[in-house]
């Protein structure tokens, strides 16, 4: 497989672009070369073998597909000025699709797309995820910084999702993510409140929930759950005793999180400073002085028990000695 990485100094001339390029070549990157217009690039039409194509980081508006691409796999068109994701009919074939940081309000345009695997509409306006009962393949969906996204529809249709990124500042029932058993990776941003049931999710081996306000339950149920990151006020106590290494709690109000310590090894709470306590001779008593001290302040239950336990980062200190 050959890759190309374009350069030229004279970007308003896009008919130079590709005059040098083999015919043959499956990977073209043509970023930030200030193209607007696909069809413009001169010399594209012939390069029919092409499997990935970067285009980000120009001023295209509109996507227009010409026939050379049919044999896309991979299409990347961010930081862009596309508005709406159309023309994309002819890309039967492609399996990753990315158009972060652009200005779709509205998802369309993917209907026909069935084997797209992977796709990323981070960093839009996007209002309602809508548009993906159709892409049956698919496996990770970004929607990363739609902070709008007041309603989520055809989630549910995704039986093959893995990965699941998004945020909204509006979205309070999340009920529609419940059934998909194949998660691995699930975050969820910048929302008011999160009320869900993990207990179908038995493959999550990482979590990220940043809200006002968690309703959680079903965590006890991930037996593969290995970072944790729990931002918010816990409205009932939960308890997780999956085999934990990496656990993130930065925000504590009271409610407690009970946790299986066997694997913990490494323990946010919140701060710059890390402390690796591999590194630093500490003797069982003033160990055990700093985990009572981080159980009081977080409220996360079970740390007493760690024994792995390597990197401590937060605002916590080492209590000082009697004879000092």
């Amino acid at each position: 497989m050959r890759v190309m990485q374009i350069e030229i100094k004279d970007a308003r001339v896009p008919g130079k672009i590709l005059r040098n390029v083999d015919d043959d070549i499956e990977e073209l990157s043509l970023s930030g070369l200030g193209i607007e217009n696909i069809q413009d690039i001169e010399g594209i039409d012939a390069l029919t073998n092409l499997k990935e194509l970067d285009l980000s980081n120009n001023f295209i508006s509109e996507i227009s597909i010409i026939d050379s691409m049919v044999n896309l796999r991979k299409l990347v068109l961010d930081k862009n000025r596309i508005k709406e994701i159309s023309g994309l009919d002819l890309l039967l074939q492609i399996e990753e699709l990315s158009v972060s940081s652009n200005y779709i309000e509205k998802i369309s345009g993917l209907d026909l797309l069935v084997n797209l695997k992977k796709l990323d509409l981070s960093k839009n306006r996007i209002i309602k995820v809508e548009g993906l009962s159709t892409l049956v393949n698919l496996e990770c969906l970004n929607l990363l910084d739609n902070d709008d996204i007041q309603e989520l529809s055809d989630l549910d249709k995704l039986s093959k999702l893995k990965t699941l990124k998004l945020s909204s500042l509006e979205v309070k029932d999340y009920s529609i993510l419940e059934n998909l058993d194949r998660l691995e990776d699930l975050e969820i941003n910048f929302t008011q409140v999160v009320i869900m049931n993990l207990k179908n999710m038995r493959l999550l081996s990482r979590l990220v929930l940043n809200a006002v306000e968690l309703d959680l339950q079903g965590l006890d149920d991930l037996r593969y759950l290995d970072q944790v990151e729990l931002n918010g006020n816990l409205l009932k106590p939960i308890s997780c005793d999956a085999p934990i290494s990496t656990l993130s709690r930065n925000s504590f109000f009271g409610q407690s999180l009970q946790i299986n310590p066997a694997n913990l090894s490494t323990l946010d709470v919140g701060g710059e400073d890390d402390l690796f306590l591999d590194a630093i001779p500490i003797e069982k008593t003033v160990f055990d002085s700093l985990v009572k001290a981080i159980e009081a302040k977080t409220n996360i239950l079970g740390l007493s028990s760690v024994n792995n336990l390597e990197v401590i980062r937060g605002t916590f200190f080492l209590p000082e000695d009697d004879d000092a």
